[in-house]
């Protein structure tokens, strides 16, 4: 029961769940600490995955529980301290294709954060290469994939295929409600988000808001405080009928605080 109810709060269909159960096993503790950071619990994150790295057993979970962090600190906007850690996951991985696929692609967005864009791309290849090679990979990797090659798409200044990717992401997303948790509903979110911003990039200003408006609702709903303050962030910077600027901002920085008190560091604070 413990474990469905984390792997539900993970990466199924109930982020938002808190208090969660305690963790009394590896697996557990990187799944208490996948959907605390889904929260912005950042301090609560950090303490399971530090407890994971101390006393789980090296190999797959280890790894994974580096990677985790390494996508909270890009989260605050720590993409160099990211890297660090990605690195470190992807030495520990072996030969396990879910903890290399992650650490790759976690290596691909730090390399993409501090503007590394063609080893960004090489990183993404040699993901594609992991998740190519058999049935052990999750599907929520090939997501995460498409994340980034929609962000890369981006700063390189191609719209079209931004928006490919992240529609990519949307339907994969969607895919996943076959688990037995459920669909991912922050893994659905998120690509929204994604989306929102190619659409932005590609000059799709009215469809980017729809996206994000909808987005910032499911925010709400699921608790999902770093994903409400990205979207937030994007739609001040689009007029819209739904919201006035000032209540944005009031979202904005009521999620800010609130990952400021759960243990987030924000880089630009």
């Amino acid at each position: 029961m413990v474990d469905r109810k984390l792997a539900a709060a993970a990466f199924g269909d109930r982020p938002g769940s808190w208090p969660l159960p305690t963790a009394t096993t590896p697996e557990q503790l990187w799944l208490r600490a996948v959907a605390a950071g889904g929260q912005g619990r950042y301090g609560s994150a950090y303490r399971d995955l530090a407890e994971l790295r101390r006393s789980g057993p090296a190999g797959r979970l280890v790894s994974l529980a580096h990677s985790t962090e390494a996508s909270f600190l890009r989260q605050l906007g720590w993409h160099a301290l990211a890297r660090g850690r990605d690195g470190r996951a992807l030495a520990l991985a072996g030969t396990d294709l879910e903890a290399r696929a992650d650490a790759l692609i976690g290596l691909a967005a730090d390399a993409l954060g501090v503007g590394r864009f063609a080893a960004a791309a090489t990183l993404l290849a040699r993901a594609d290469t992991v998740l190519a090679a058999g049935p052990g990979v999750p599907d929520r990797l090939p997501v995460r994939r498409r994340w980034v090659a929609a962000e890369l798409a981006m700063v390189s200044g191609d719209g079209a295929a931004a928006v490919r990717h992240a529609e990519e992401a949307v339907e994969l997303a969607e895919a996943m409600a076959s688990r037995p948790v459920g669909a991912s509903a922050r893994h659905r979110v998120k690509s929204q988000v994604v989306l929102a911003a190619a659409l932005c990039g590609a000059g799709s200003t009215g469809r980017a808001r729809a996206v994000a408006e909808a987005a910032l609702d499911a925010t709400g709903r699921l608790r999902l405080l770093p994903l409400r303050w990205a979207l937030a962030c994007l739609l001040i910077d689009i007029e819209n009928d739904s919201f006035s600027a000032q209540k944005l901002r009031e979202i904005r920085d009521i999620c800010a605080g609130q990952v400021r008190r759960a243990g987030g560091a924000w880089r630009s604070a």
